[in-house]
């Protein structure tokens, strides 16, 4: 396991990141081939697209630079390579650690319960992190094998500073 200027509690929370992924195998009937950490620091930006009016849309200049970021951090972990045979997938576990909250804040979201909603939209920054795997020597070479992906959000704090934990299994479908 290789995860690079990542925090204690992130080098914890990437070996259950990695069980949670043995166990999406398990119940998609796939072996787990290989499995690669990385850890892409700073804050996780979600996949913004400009343009209005019917034009076509382009990615934004964050947007790229968090992509290539990720690309960057993916061959530094020397992440698996996925979708060189035809019978491999991918599964994704993804934590990422957003907004700069103060530890009084974070104690009336745990104390609560309430939704976090200091970062961005789960959803785009998943987009964000598979697209910039794609990229020129990235580990995929087609999202579309991806079978299985989580996400989660936690609230970034003095212990965690932002930025992205991933967890990528390269899998072989097993014959049913």
């Amino acid at each position: 396991m290789h995860v690079c200027l990542a925090p204690m509690y992130v080098r914890v929370l990437a070996v259950k990141a990695m069980a949670d992924a043995e166990r999406e195998a398990a119940l998609l009937q796939c072996k787990v081939e290989e499995m690669g950490v990385m850890w892409v620091p700073g804050e996780p930006v979600p996949a913004a697209r400009t343009g209005r009016n019917g034009k076509r849309r382009f990615k934004d200049a964050k947007t790229a630079r968090y992509q290539q970021a990720v690309c960057d951090a993916a061959v530094a972990a020397a992440l698996p390579r996925v979708g060189i045979a035809d019978d491999e997938a991918a599964i994704v576990v993804a934590h990422l650690f957003c907004g700069r909250t103060n530890a009084r804040e974070r104690a009336k979201v745990r104390a609560e319960r309430i939704a976090d909603e200091s970062g961005p939209d789960v959803d785009n920054v998943a987009k964000s992190l598979l697209d910039g795997m794609q990229l020129d020597g990235g580990p995929m070479r087609d999202d579309r094998r991806v079978c299985s992906m989580t996400i989660r959000r936690h609230l970034a704090g003095s212990w965690c500073g932002p930025g992205a934990l991933v967890v990528l299994a390269r899998v072989r479908v097993l014959d049913r």
